[in-house]
Order: structure tokens, then C-alpha cells, then sequence
């Protein structure tokens, strides 16, 4: 299990949601986004979790998922992490042609 073995984690302050969310490291070296949502979210988080994983399936591009469970602090899910830039400052600077 990953959230048992995270070492590191740094905390992201960017994104739509309220779930809290960290770039975090295992001790394997690897790296994921770790969230947290609160213990009420946990049905629907659950839900979109297991969604996300069918889509997965189906090799789009995206940041899969690999674990979720029950924390302290509510319900975690983690990710595979995936570099990039942020949405907001991305898209107000593509270009759309008809």
C-alpha cells in the first residue's frame, strides 16, 4: 500500500475542489497526488474512483488511479502523478479554429 509508505509530501494549493491535495514520495521513489476528502464524500468519492479506473482501462491519457481508503482525516485516493502545467494558466492562451 502507498499511503502507508509515503515519505514526503508537499502541498498543492491550486485546483477546483475542496479535497485536500499533495505531490507526495514512497520510499520506492515513486511520486503521486495524494487527496483527501472529507469522511462525508466518501460514497461518491468511491464511486468516481471506481469510474475512473474503468476509464483507465480504455488507455486514455490521464492520471490513473491506484489506491483509495479510509484515513484519519476522511477518505484518500492516490495517483498516478503526472508533470505538467496548470489548467488555468494553459487555457486562457490556446488557440481554437473552427
Amino acid at each position: 500500500m502507498i499511503y502507508e509508505n509515503i515519505i514526503k509530501s508537499v502541498p498543492i494549493n491550486k485546483g477546483w475542489s475542496a479535497d485536500k491535495k499533495y505531490h507526495v514520495w514512497d520510499k520506492n521513489g515513486g511520486d503521486y497526488l495524494l487527496r483527501i476528502s472529507s469522511a462525508d464524500k466518501r460514497g461518491g468519492k468511491s464511486k468516481s474512483f471506481a469510474l475512473t479506473k474503468l476509464l483507465a482501462q480504455r488507455n486514455i491519457s490521464m492520471s490513473f488511479p491506484i489506491e483509495f481508503g479510509i484515513c484519519e482525516n476522511g477518505v484518500y485516493s492516490i495517483w498516478h502523478w503526472i508533470d505538467g502545467r496548470d489548467a488555468s494558466e494553459v487555457i486562457p492562451v490556446l488557440s481554437f479554429s473552427k
